[in-house]
């Protein structure tokens, strides 16, 4: 039962971290180019794209990872407080938006800035919540299909 669950578990982190990560450094990149755009500052679609498909290879090292980490220890602590909870699928997706907005508070005061220049607005921030709410949904909707499919 004990290998089925982490089995089950896994499958669904996967999918989960890979959402919210593009979508947390999409908006990231995002965030950014429209503070620059807001400075009069000239930044063409081809750029635009550039920059989006750069952040997200550049920012996975150390931000996939945070991220990684941070929605492992999440989910893993509410998939084991939910078990059997019949509204777990409510309380999953909250865990991903506490997972990132933890992230992001906690090592801001540890490095004295905030590492992810497109979370230092309150939308910004709200971005990234919400990339690990969805992170959250999507790793409810796969847990659950696992658990149907191997009981």
């Amino acid at each position: 039962m004990v290998q089925v669950i982490t089995l089950s578990f896994l499958r669904s982190f996967m999918p989960a971290w890979c959402v919210t990560y593009l979508f947390a450094s999409i908006s990231h990149t995002q965030s950014v180019l429209y503070e620059l755009s807001k400075l009069e500052v000239q930044i063409s679609a081809k750029e635009n794209l550039q920059t989006t498909l750069y952040d997200i290879y550049g920012l996975l090292p150390a931000y996939g990872s945070g991220i990684a980490l941070a929605l492992f220890l999440a989910f893993a602590f509410a998939a084991i407080l939910t078990n059997g909870y019949s509204q777990r699928r409510f309380l999953l997706p909250f865990a991903g938006m506490t997972a990132l907005l933890t992230l992001l508070v906690s090592l801001q005061p540890i490095m004295g800035i905030t590492l992810i220049a497109g979370a230092r607005s309150a939308t910004g921030l709200l971005l990234q919540c919400l990339a690990g709410f969805c992170g959250g949904g999507v790793f409810w909707y796969l847990l659950a299909r696992q658990q149907k499919r191997y009981g």
